[in-house]
């Protein structure tokens, strides 16, 4: 193949216009997958509370790592006396911290997520939860949408 550039022809081999074609797909790539950091930090943590919770919603599967995590944090608080309020605050506070730790306040999409953190909080001491969600898009044209459904009874 001729090309013309600075007003000379350039002759371009099969090889030399692979090499072109793989130089720009490998850019573009790049470009779209690190655009939004702060995004992929946001979506991992928001993941990883809906898995958590996900514990919660399979109550026959003992033996899964989530309803064991689940179930390890919230049975403190059902005893004897249901305290939701104890468990609401307990869960705050270790969620906040985990949000500080993993996602940190210089992250954009930090106060979305805290504010999602504070909705679960509400519903969980309430007589009747209602879900839970996060939806979260990025500069990039990426989405995700996350749900938690903060019923506790253990």
């Amino acid at each position: 193949m001729k090309i013309k550039k600075n007003g000379k022809v350039i002759n371009l081999t099969e090889s030399d216009l692979k090499l072109i074609v793989k130089r720009v797909l490998t850019e573009e790539t790049e470009e779209n997958v690190s655009s939004d950091t702060d995004y992929d930090t946001a979506s991992n943590f928001a993941k990883n509370v809906e898995n958590w919770w996900g514990g919660s919603s399979d109550l026959t599967n003992w033996d899964s790592d989530l309803y064991k995590g689940y179930h390890q944090f919230f049975s403190k608080f059902q005893g004897s006396i249901d305290s939701d309020e104890a468990a609401a605050i307990a869960y705050k506070n270790y969620s906040m911290n985990e949000l500080d730790s993993k996602v940190g306040p210089s992250n954009s999409y930090y106060k979305k997520l805290k504010s999602w953190i504070d909705e679960i909080v509400d519903q969980i001491d309430d007589y009747f939860q209602n879900e839970c969600w996060v939806h979260l898009n990025s500069k990039d044209g990426r989405s995700g949408s996350y749900k938690v459904d903060p019923e506790i009874d253990v």
